[in-house]
């Protein structure tokens, strides 16, 4: 069964074009190497751009695992820190419907 989770965060107002290229380098490394990762987007708010939501789906545990053990997550991670006003909230959902 598919697991989907959302990420969001706040970045400081001086990093929101800078964060943008370890976001777009992350996707285009979860694409190309992560087959159990059925979807990663990511989003920014349109009323304020410092605002971001990450939404993401495994095709099971071990794909999340996986997606998570990476040294392309740590990368990510750890770039990604510098420009955050706080931690990263995780969220985890269930589908009701999709297309």
């Amino acid at each position: 069964m598919p697991l989907y989770r959302t990420a969001q965060f706040i970045v400081r107002p001086g990093a929101v074009y800078p964060c943008q290229e370890p976001i777009q380098a992350f996707i285009a490394y979860v694409k190309a190497n992560e087959p159990g990762t059925l979807l990663y987007v990511s989003l920014q708010d349109s009323d304020d751009p410092t605002r971001f939501m990450h939404v993401f789906a495994f095709a099971d545990a071990a794909a999340e695992t996986a997606h998570q053990s990476s040294a392309a997550f740590a990368h990510f991670t750890g770039s990604l820190a510098a420009f955050l006003v706080s931690q990263a909230e995780v969220e985890e959902f269930g589908l009701i419907a999709s297309t």
